[in-house]
């Protein structure tokens, strides 16, 4: 549908959905490991938002190329986008983002403190309450890095929460990263069974 929306879009002047497209084609490629497009339609998204002085979708680009290039192991290009997004953020929802997803390109990287550090402000702060299922997204995150950081107990509470409240909202992306981190806590205490479950 976004590819759908580029196409259609490309024949008009409307730059503001044209680039949120690019953006929302973006999200989706890098959740289907098509990384490549997703850093190609942030560049695109992005330069619409300098074209049209798009403090937003700049943001939104930026943080976006961020997770794209941690994803795919380009950790420091990733956290160079984030702090980008970061410093010019002018909202509290980007702040969030930019600063979620630079804590995730610390996860990635393997500094699993220096990303609970991050990530943990942005899921305990009231403003994602609005944003469940981003919430339980970027909690799942979170329990890694804590899972990562030795902090098993701590990390076992919030992907149960991350479970639960993913379920509700139907949020599989979180749900995924939570199911994960309990099967390495399972499997670092040897129950193995539980483990594969997970």
């Amino acid at each position: 549908h976004g590819r759908q929306a580029i196409a259609l879009l490309e024949r008009t002047e409307d730059w503001l959905w044209l680039g949120q497209s690019y953006w929302a084609v973006g999200i989706n490629a890098v959740l289907l490991g098509e990384l490549d497009e997703a850093l190609a339609t942030q560049q695109r998204a992005h330069a619409i938002g300098e074209l049209r002085g798009d403090a937003r979708l700049l943001n939104y680009s930026d943080w976006t190329s961020g997770w794209a290039h941690a994803t795919r192991g380009d950790w420091q290009d990733g956290m160079t986008a984030c702090r980008r997004a970061l410093d010019r953020s002018r909202d509290a929802f980007n702040t969030l983002a930019s600063q979620a997803w630079l804590g995730y390109c610390h996860m990635e990287e393997g500094d699993s403190a220096e990303a609970a550090r991050l990530l943990e402000p942005v899921v305990h702060d009231p403003r994602m309450i609005g944003y469940r299922a981003v919430w339980s997204w970027l909690a799942g995150y979170l329990s890694e890095a804590l899972r990562s950081a030795s902090q098993p107990d701590r990390a076992r509470v919030l992907a149960l929460k991350v479970l639960d409240i993913g379920s509700e909202v139907h949020a599989l992306y979180g749900i995924g990263w939570a199911q994960r981190t309990l099967g390495r806590i399972a499997q670092a205490r040897g129950a193995l069974s539980d483990a594969l479950v997970h």
